[in-house]
């Protein structure tokens, strides 16, 4: 990799929210309680009434988004290094204060920020930007759509941290929504999700940043009963000026807890080329999926996110 490359960040961002009333706040991972049937068998049933984030907005209390997805840093016009995954609930944080009206973003282990939400929508898509002293800092959320139709449980949150001191950057790409319940989770049978990629990529030697959520497209297919995922990246970008560039195919493979909605996982492709991606299903029964990924090749990188609703075949006729 040569120190020409040049990174920037997904077109579409992520984080991860999923909530639990608790004393006015709206948290994110609801306990779920299990309820006797009349023969005594436990069923487990959702603890809370499933909200679409215009509803959950719409509700005058504080939300807690918690994260699932990818990060990475960069240091001035060097290659980027440190590319991971991270589990859901682990590394980024990102709450609305409706006092407030603001978000306030918190790394783990590092200094938090608060951005006022000023004439953006909460909830809805927007972009932020703060300076203090030496660190600069973004936010960027986006409702995903697929085929032009928003999904009602999932956002995308992008978060970068800048240096001017160091000239370092830390770039942070995740999903997260009302993350689907423990007892409403599906557990048996298979689904397939009509899926959105974004995201962007670069090339050794080339200066230009190949934005991917045009041209690319992607699959998602989950085993309930096993806690299996497959999933695919056809990565294809456009830069400015049009020119075009094919990244591959990222294949992969990941797995959650039966009955759980949080789940991980590794990509692979043509020649070597490597990854990682991590993310939750959202809404009731698992009605939406989201995740945050990364994927190297020997001369290029590639990053971003990708989300979908489950396909619900038509009745037959």
């Amino acid at each position: 990799m040569t120190s020409k490359r040049m990174m920037a960040g997904a077109s579409l961002l992520t984080l991860g929210l999923a909530l639990a009333a608790c004393g006015g706040k709206v948290d994110s991972t609801p306990t779920p309680t299990p309820t006797p049937t009349d023969t005594g068998t436990p069923t487990p049933t959702p603890t809370e009434p499933y909200l679409t984030i215009q509803e959950m907005f719409a509700k005058p209390s504080n939300k807690v988004f918690r994260s699932a997805g990818v990060s990475w840093t960069k240091t001035g016009t060097a290659d980027p290094t440190g590319f991971d995954s991270y589990a859901f609930s682990s590394k980024l944080v990102v709450a609305y204060d409706e006092s407030k009206d603001s978000y306030k973003v918190t790394p783990t282990g590092e200094t938090a920020v608060e951005f006022a939400i000023g004439s953006n929508t909460p909830g809805g898509d927007a972009s932020f930007s703060k300076t203090t002293s030496n660190i600069t800092d973004t936010l960027k959320i986006a409702v995903p759509k697929v085929n032009s139709v928003p999904l009602s449980y999932t956002l995308l949150f992008d978060f970068t941290r800048t240096d001017s001191t160091t000239g370092k950057t830390t770039f942070y790409q995740s999903v997260g929504g009302f993350l689907s319940q423990t007892g409403d989770m599906p557990r048996t049978g298979s689904a397939n999700y009509n899926m959105m990629v974004d995201g962007s990529a670069t090339r050794d030697g080339d200066s230009k940043t190949y934005l991917l959520g045009g041209l690319s497209t992607g699959t998602f297919s989950a085993s309930f009963a096993d806690g299996k995922i497959n999933t695919t990246l056809n990565l294809k970008g456009e830069a400015s000026g049009g020119a075009t560039s094919d990244f591959g195919t990222a294949t992969g493979t990941g797995s959650f807890a039966v009955g759980g909605p949080a789940f991980t996982g590794t990509f692979t492709g043509a020649s070597s080329a490597t990854g990682k991606f991590s993310g939750a299903f959202f809404g009731p029964a698992a009605a939406e999926v989201g995740y945050g990924w990364y994927f190297q090749g020997s001369n290029f990188d590639a990053h971003g996110v990708a989300a979908g609703a489950k396909d619900v075949p038509a009745p037959a006729p």
